[in-house]
């Protein structure tokens, strides 16, 4: 049925009038009663807007407002607006533990002189002596052991006897959990005033009695890290150090480094004797110099006695007279580590220059390259290459780049499953590794795995067989090499005797081949012979020592002496006393500037003075400020903002001429000795020390 509208005529004619009756034009009332009703929800709309901008901006004003009204106290306190520190790099909390140390307060001091040393202070506890270590690289050679953290570990040092001891399971990461698997050990002694020079670590000390100059009986620094990143001591976790003095000090005491302020710590320790209240006991200089020279007679230092079998000494004369005539070359490892254990150097000390070679077109193709010769079991690979294993970890790609930009000291190579390697890479901060697939090279078809995964591991025990036989001669040689000193060569350390000889092959070889005329190196009668009427003469020499020392209080040897220690951080340690300059009158502080002598201006960031006639050696507070004492020969090194070197020698400084009232030195001409003092050894054979 169709659906169709039924018309109305009525109701069309109704709307039609209705529609007729409309003024499309609204009255006067109808836009006002609109903005009426709207003007609430207006209201709201704008405050949402302009609070976007308002609210910001009052809390940016209150904050200012309480900062201001928490600093004005201290400012009015002070007497002086504070300076502003320079800004430095801050390390993160992962790189360096937490230490709290409040700044030393100024001590007063009289009228002008107090004030333009309080500013100078002010500038110089900020920054200076951090700038200088940033700048000038520490070059004092570092001993490193890799172990297992949930096993711990014992290190003794060879040049020491300096022990070392972390419990198993003692170590945890920045955020406080538990550390496992392999991590590496780093330690460094600083003995003298040549590695004090090398370290470029601060020499002085300040607390409310005003500043104090430092003459250490010995520093040690351990550091513990794993993948680059340190870990700390857990929580109530200690490790003790069994620290061997290098002199028998009056009122010595422990301080502790801290990197965040560059400065000195006091940390009392129950070692010390008197040393265990709030502030360190400072001694007189003529105290100081007594202790360095250990106020005995007879020569300043003896050699060590020994006892070995006379095929040991027979082989050391041998080995001697043969690296004189060039006959045998020392191994750079044993002159830098002259008294590695064989476990120290199976454990990686032989140290080579390796790089990661990559194919220009396929970059996934590699091949670790040895530069120097030393890992001569990567030959094994000749006929082969590594394919680096691509994948997405971020990781991997990382380490595949860190692999390829540097050079690596040490390399391993792992078998893993199916003819996949893991390629472990070290450098003495750094380690890295990788996953890379070994294949032969295009044309060899007799390739093996296994046979070639055999012949590197054969080669490699060779390799550490060969190294442990001539460490072996080396050890034997260093050994005997006292029996045969002059009374000059036996306060040389180690590897200042080893430099002594390399540097002086004609004389050496001539005293070896008189020793070998003797019939020393054939002859075990005259071998023993020579051997005990070396000994009564020395022990002849330690006992007047002794006799002399006892009748002034003292023990018989400074090695017999040792602190143990049981410290809950690591980090740099230092046995030290502290002391003011007394002898030749009251030093002054003098202003000064320094340049070259062809005119180019040096601004200091760190001064070292080194006093040699009485082996004392120590940094200034303020590097801008000269200390004058009439009549004294002193060395004075300067390290400048652009991280160079330079001297004022004993000589020019003992030429000064500075009135007693005078505040102001001028200007002196100081040597850039930067390209001279690359290592301790440099530095103790330019200074003569």
């Amino acid at each position: 049925m169709e659906n169709n509208s039924t018309p109305n005529s009525d109701f069309e004619k109704l709307l039609r009038d209705q529609l007729e009756r409309l003024d499309p034009t609204p009255d006067e009332q109808t836009w006002a009663n609109i903005a009426a009703r709207q003007q609430g929800p207006n209201f709201l709309l704008r405050l949402r807007y302009w609070a976007k901008f308002a609210v910001p901006a009052a809390l940016i004003i209150a904050a200012a407002v309480v900062c201001w009204q928490y600093a004005k106290p201290a400012a009015s306190d002070a007497g002086q607006t504070p300076l502003a520190p320079l800004q430095q790099p801050s390390p993160s909390p992962a790189e360096v533990p937490v230490a709290t140390a409040p700044a030393p307060p100024v001590a007063a001091e009289p009228a002008p002189v107090a004030a333009a040393k309080n500013t100078r202070r002010a500038r110089a506890v900020s920054v200076p002596q951090q700038t200088a270590a940033a700048l000038r690289p520490n070059t004092v050679p570092a001993a490193t052991l890799r172990f297992l953290a949930e096993n711990g570990v014992q290190y003794e040092s060879p040049r020491s006897g300096t022990r070392l001891s972390i419990p198993a399971g003692s170590l945890v990461d920045a955020a406080g959990q538990s550390v496992q698997g392999e991590v590496e050990l780093q330690f460094r002694e600083y003995r003298d005033m040549a590695d004090f020079l090398a370290a470029g670590i601060p020499m002085h000390y300040g607390d409310e009695r005003g500043d104090f100059f430092f003459n250490s009986g010995g520093m040690v620094d351990v550091q513990v890290r794993q993948n680059g990143r340190p870990v700390f001591m857990a929580p109530n976790q200690s490790f003790e150090l069994n620290l061997v003095p290098t002199d028998r000090l009056t009122n010595p005491a422990l301080f502790y480094f801290d990197e965040k302020t560059a400065s000195w710590q006091f940390q009392p320790d129950a070692a010390f004797a008197g040393q265990n209240g709030a502030l360190p006991v400072p001694v007189s200089e003529p105290v100081v110099q007594s202790d360095n020279g250990d106020g005995l007679d007879g020569p300043e230092c003896l050699p060590e006695v020994f006892e070995a079998p006379v095929h040991f000494m027979q082989e050391g004369a041998i080995v001697g007279e043969k690296l004189a005539a060039g006959q045998l070359v020392m191994p750079r490892w044993f002159e830098r580590n002259p008294r590695l254990t064989d476990q120290q150097l199976l454990n990686g000390m032989a140290q080579g220059r390796i790089r990661i070679v990559k194919d220009r077109d396929k970059e996934e193709q590699l091949f670790p390259e040895d530069l120097d010769n030393v890992f001569t079991e990567l030959k094994a690979f000749k006929d082969c290459y590594f394919l680096h294993r691509v994948d997405t970890l971020r990781s991997s790609k990382a380490a595949m780049k860190l692999a390829s930009e540097r050079y690596w000291n040490q390399v391993y190579v792992l078998e893993e499953e199916g003819n996949t390697c893991r390629i472990i890479l070290y450098s003495n901060n750094d380690k890295v590794e990788f996953y890379a697939d070994l294949v032969p090279s295009p044309g060899v078809s007799t390739f093996r795995f296994d046979k070639t995964m055999a012949e590197y591991r054969r080669v490699r025990s060779e390799r550490q067989e060969a190294n442990l036989k001539l460490a072996a001669q080396m050890r034997n040689f260093l050994l005997t090499a006292p029996l045969f000193m002059k009374e000059e060569e036996w306060c040389m350390s180690p590897i200042g005797w080893l430099d002594y000889f390399n540097q002086n092959k004609p004389m050496m070889l001539e005293r070896y081949r008189q020793v070998a005329a003797t019939g020393f190196t054939t002859n075990s009668e005259v071998t023993n012979s020579i051997y005990i009427e070396w000994n009564k003469q020395i022990f002849a020499l330690y006992s007047d020592k002794f006799d002399k020392s006892t009748r002034g209080g003292r023990q018989k040897s400074v090695r017999s002496l040792q602190y143990t220690l049981r410290l809950s951080r690591f980090g740099t340690y230092n046995c030290d006393q502290i002391y003011r300059l007394s002898i030749g009158g009251e030093p002054l502080y003098v202003e000064v500037r320094y340049r070259t002598a062809d005119g180019q201006s040096v601004y200091p960031a760190n001064a070292s003075v080194l006093d040699a006639d009485n082996r004392m050696f120590f940094t200034l507070p303020d590097p801008e400020r000269l200390l004058y004492t009439a009549g004294r020969k002193l060395d004075v090194i300067l390290t400048g903002h652009n991280g160079r070197c330079y001297r004022l020698s004993r000589e020019k400084y003992a030429e000064l001429q500075i009135l007693a009232r005078s505040q102001n030195a001028g200007t002196l001409i100081v040597e850039d000795v930067t390209d001279q003092t690359q290592n301790p050894e440099a530095w103790a054979k330019l200074l003569a020390i």
